[in-house]
């Protein structure tokens, strides 16, 4: 079950900029809601260790997965756009639409690739 589901009440109160100045320097890394429940509720926090910075290399990786997975999207607009238009069911374009699934996988997968083949070139440097 979902945790906002778990939690449907929702409590709201206004801070000065002071306030909340020092409120985000309190509770450091910890989410803010999670952060005054254990204070207003006498719990302790959970030990949760520090949030490891991405390389550009990995959030070039994750910008390029979200682009294949924009053209992913777009690829699936169309095909229901045919579906839903051609008086044939848009064999044509289904045949089009096909072509760019394949050739979009191909890419993706080279991506792919290069990128373990980066990540094994980097781990090994740092031996």
């Amino acid at each position: 079950m979902s945790r906002l589901l778990q939690l449907p009440y929702r409590i709201t109160f206004r801070l000065t900029a002071e306030e909340l100045a020092q409120l985000n320097k309190r509770r450091g890394s910890f989410g803010l809601s999670a952060y005054i429940r254990a204070a207003v509720l006498g719990a302790t926090l959970p030990k949760i260790p520090r949030r490891r910075l991405m390389s550009a290399f990995e959030a070039a990786k994750i910008r390029h997965a979200a682009y294949h997975g924009n053209n992913l999207n777009q690829i699936a607009r169309a095909a229901n756009r045919a579906l839903r238009t051609s008086p044939n069911g848009g064999a044509a374009t289904l045949a089009e639409i096909l072509f760019s699934l394949l050739s979009l996988e191909r890419a993706f997968s080279a991506f792919l690739n290069t990128g373990e083949q980066k990540k094994d070139s980097e781990q090994e440097v740092a031996k």
